[in-house]
């Protein structure tokens, strides 16, 4: 539905979402189990459809994201559903007051409706739910095992389109004189506050990921090494002037290739590259050659 909106998602934002989704469910069970109490029982013939409060409209959705969901098809899926499902429990509600009877066409689009809503939502919470797993819990940046799948997408329309894209390993600099000298603790602060830096540096179009310990993978889409090498230059200055707890001083080193052939090929070669840039002292950029 909209995994490349979840995938965008902060893990606080996401785990937000979920819990906002799921309550929506609740409630919606709710609203059904009280058009059925005034349809199905004659002592409810008089009470009039308290409407539901469900908040499923599109305003309340870019609360969380922004403007993506405003012209997403599977977004206005949902509140359709949900407006018809509306109007349909008011029109039999009314009946069965005025009458005491249901018009049988009406109350059974009512349940299609509502099987395919109830279906949309449930498929939305278990997305969203799911991309939780995709970040890594310390810096909140993409997993390894999430930044696979992007990889694998990027490398096709690059072969597709016949476009550049750019891989960026980055290794911070003697980061275990760190941990041994100021723990573990003051390690894991610094590895957050990096990511932020990272974070905030990148273009929208761009992906962030937690490699693994102090790594981190960027993915530049439509920029070649020689158009990613002055934006990392300008990164990296960024990292070593940024203030860190207990004032260390935090550099990187990065290796820059092409996204190309195959994603495991692609990833090695930047860690030459990253490697190369550690040899000539660090705190450096290098390309793969």
């Amino acid at each position: 539905m909209i995994e490349h909106i979840i995938r965008n998602l902060d893990l606080e934002t996401s785990k937000e979402l979920a819990t906002t989704i799921k309550a929506m469910l609740s409630d919606h069970i709710r609203f059904i189990r009280e058009i059925n109490q005034i349809l199905i029982f004659k002592n409810s013939k008089n009470v009039v459809l308290n409407h539901s409060k469900l908040p499923l409209h599109n305003n309340f959705f870019r609360s969380f994201i922004g403007e993506e969901f405003k012209n997403n098809d599977d977004m206005n899926k949902i509140e359709a559903l949900h407006n018809q499902l509306q109007s349909i429990a008011v029109l039999l509600s009314s009946q069965f007051k005025d009458t005491g009877k249901i018009d049988i066409d009406h109350y059974e689009n009512f349940l299609a409706q509502n099987d395919m809503f109830f279906e949309l939502l449930w498929k939305l919470a278990t997305e969203v739910i799911s991309a939780q797993y995709q970040f890594d819990p310390l810096t909140k940046l993409l997993n390894r095992r999430a930044f696979q799948p992007i990889l694998i997408h990027e490398l096709s329309r690059v072969n597709r389109k016949e476009t550049k894209t750019s891989l960026v390993l980055i290794d911070l600099d003697n980061f275990k004189e760190v941990n041994d000298t100021f723990g573990h603790d003051t390690g894991d602060q610094i590895l957050r506050e990096f990511s932020d830096v990272l974070r905030a540096s990148i273009r929208e179009s761009d992906c962030a990921s937690r490699h693994g310990g102090e790594e981190f993978l960027l993915c530049l889409p439509d920029t070649d090494m020689e158009t990613a090498q002055p934006v990392i230059e300008r990164l990296s200055k960024l990292i070593s002037d940024n203030e860190y707890s207990e004032k260390i001083k935090v550099t990187a080193s990065f290796g820059i290739a092409l996204l190309n052939g195959d994603t495991k090929q692609s990833i090695i070669n930047a860690d030459k590259a990253m490697y190369q840039s550690k040899a000539n002292g660090k705190n450096q950029v290098s390309l793969f050659k």
